[in-house]
């Protein structure tokens, strides 16, 4: 498969777009679906398709390409250009939410990824618990691993709430999992954490948040990394014995006595 082959794949499927969209512009789509199965029983084919499979053959091309590992670097890059090209970044942005979401995507279209920064867009549109999932049910030497945990790390940096709730929503293990593989994104983790518990207000003996991170979910977290394995307990705890000691240290002491 080679660059003018995939211009010429993406020129049908194109053609197929426009041809089914029209046929339902103008009600005929059941007479085109018609017509193409009679055309198939001729040709002896027993696999029929709908023309509702192919409102979106661009689609469908790429998944194809996608899905096939033996498509070089080179060609993805050109089918995605194309793709851009004919029918837009938001259309693009979404196609990449559903490979991503059911884990199509591999290791081959990792640098178009990359440079279309299609995992920051995604995070952009609110499927921060997705991405999170993906990520755990990666191999840890998976490319596309290491974009999402990247995407990820920069957010809890920027202390991002949505982020920091869709990890821990995790389930104990798969959590442990993502914090042990990638030391960085736990450091950021609590950071995060520490961050919201300093920007916690208590008013008539209740610790007030500003943002969806509550008080209650900042006792649930700490607990569970401190049952955690040592590499991470020991790191919770001791950074627990420092903040407490100081100027808005408080708040610790309460979670410590509400975790007892």
């Amino acid at each position: 498969m080679n660059i003018e082959n995939v211009l010429k794949a993406f020129q049908c499927a194109q053609f197929i777009e426009l041809t089914i969209n029209k046929a339902y512009e103008v009600g005929k789509e059941t007479v085109l679906e018609n017509n193409l199965q009679k055309h198939w029983l001729k040709e002896g084919r027993s696999d029929f398709y709908k023309c509702s499979e192919f409102r979106k053959a661009c689609d469908k091309l790429l998944e194809i390409y996608l899905k096939d590992t033996n498509v070089s670097i080179d060609v993805v890059d050109e089918l995605f250009k194309l793709y851009v090209q004919h029918c837009g970044t938001d259309r693009l942005n979404d196609f990449v939410k559903q490979i991503l979401i059911n884990g199509i995507c591999t290791n081959i279209i990792v640098g178009s990824l990359e440079k279309l920064d299609c995992i920051r867009k995604v995070l952009n549109d609110g499927f921060h618990s997705k991405l999170v999932h993906v990520a755990v049910n990666l191999q840890s030497s998976s490319n596309v691993k290491r974009l999402i945990i990247t995407a990820l790390s920069s957010r809890l940096m920027s202390n991002d709430v949505n982020v920091c709730l869709a990890l821990i929503n995790l389930k104990k293990a798969p959590l442990f999992k993502l914090m042990l593989n990638n030391s960085e994104l736990y450091t950021y983790f609590l950071d995060c954490l520490f961050y919201f518990a300093r920007n916690m207000k208590q008013v008539d003996n209740q610790w007030i948040s500003k943002c969806e991170f509550e008080y209650e979910h900042l006792v649930k977290t700490i607990e569970v990394l401190l049952d955690g394995p040592p590499e991470i307990s020991k790191i919770t705890h001791n950074r627990m014995q420092i903040v407490k000691t100081q100027s808005g240290g408080t708040i610790w002491r309460k979670i410590e006595n509400d975790i007892r």
